[in-house]
């Protein structure tokens, strides 16, 4: 399988225990250094027809599900990640600023943090590139705080200042998740692909007639056998309803109204069908009705010459 995941990695520290997870999982990753703040998210959607998986965490994982059409899988930061950061930090002093992209848990961290007194703790979120900006800024005016975040971007920002900075990292067991997550999606895309590429073998290979109409009365598919048998191309009549002009008399002969029916006659002008309609239903409700067909006297040749076979 030529499936392909794109991490869009925050740190060196999670691009390394990727690469290894997904060499373990037999996952093939491909790595992009960088988030939110290097355009990362950007960089997905404009490689999105090359994956079939994305990955990220934080702001950038965001920022990527309300951009792409492919399936996207945050790796998740627990209270657990933020606490073990905060801890890192009382090495440096009681004074922490955290940098971190708005979130729910956020709130739960601020009202932890408020619960003990070792720390000074003051929280700076971002929602964009911009106020990422504003807020650093923000944090440069303080004095004597460690500042906690999220990736290698907001450190590189501080520690051009000179500022102590720990980085809150996800636990490999989140990492791992993830990446078996995207295996799974990826396993079942394929399952999905195969299915669909055998359902579309047996209709486009079989001596049978066949041809679907939804509720809606348009015409879904139609197999080259039918093609053939009608004498029509299927790009003339897939997608039309089955009631109009341009559709050929003999589809409304065969379909009927549509009932379930099992090898009947139909006449349709001098030609005589075997058919059959399965009623399609979801929820007690008929999506589809399924029409297979075949002339008598093409089942009659048939037997004729297997007759002769033996």
């Amino acid at each position: 399988m030529n499936h392909r995941v794109l991490l869009v990695s925050t740190s060196d520290i999670l691009s390394r225990e990727a690469a290894i997870i997904a060499k373990g999982l037999g996952l093939r990753l491909d790595i992009r250094k960088g988030g939110l703040l290097t355009d990362g998210h950007r960089h997905a959607l404009e490689q999105q027809n090359k994956y079939d998986v994305f990955i990220s965490q934080g702001g950038t994982a965001l920022l990527m599900e309300e951009t792409l059409s492919k399936p996207v899988i945050s790796i998740n930061i627990s209270v657990a990640d933020y606490v073990q950061a905060l801890n890192k930090a009382k090495r440096f002093g009681r004074k922490v600023a955290l940098v971190s992209y708005d979130c729910p848990l956020l709130k739960e961290l601020e009202s932890l943090a408020q619960l003990t007194a070792d720390f000074d703790f003051k929280l700076f979120s971002y929602s964009s590139k911009a106020d990422f900006k504003d807020q650093i800024d923000r944090v440069f005016s303080l004095s004597d705080h460690t500042v906690i975040g999220l990736g290698a971007c907001t450190c590189e920002h501080v520690k051009t200042h000179g500022v102590n900075y720990v980085m809150v990292e996800s636990s490999k067991e989140n990492i791992r998740s993830a990446l078996v997550a995207a295996k799974n999606i990826i396993d079942l895309n394929y399952k999905e692909r195969l299915t669909a590429s055998r359902v579309t073998n047996i209709l486009n290979y079989s001596r049978e007639g066949i041809f679907s109409v939804g509720k809606d009365g348009v015409i879904q598919i139609m197999n080259f056998a039918a093609e053939k048998i009608f004498n029509v191309h299927l790009a003339d009549v897939v997608g039309k309803n089955i009631d109009c002009p341009d559709v050929p008399h003999i589809f409304r002969d065969i379909y009927e109204d549509g009932s379930f029916v099992v090898n009947e006659t139909v006449i349709s002008g001098e030609t005589a069908f075997i058919v059959n309609r399965i009623q399609q239903s979801i929820n007690k409700s008929i999506e589809e009705t399924l029409v297979t067909f075949q002339s008598i006297s093409d089942i009659q040749s048939l037997e004729r010459k297997s007759r002769n076979a033996l």
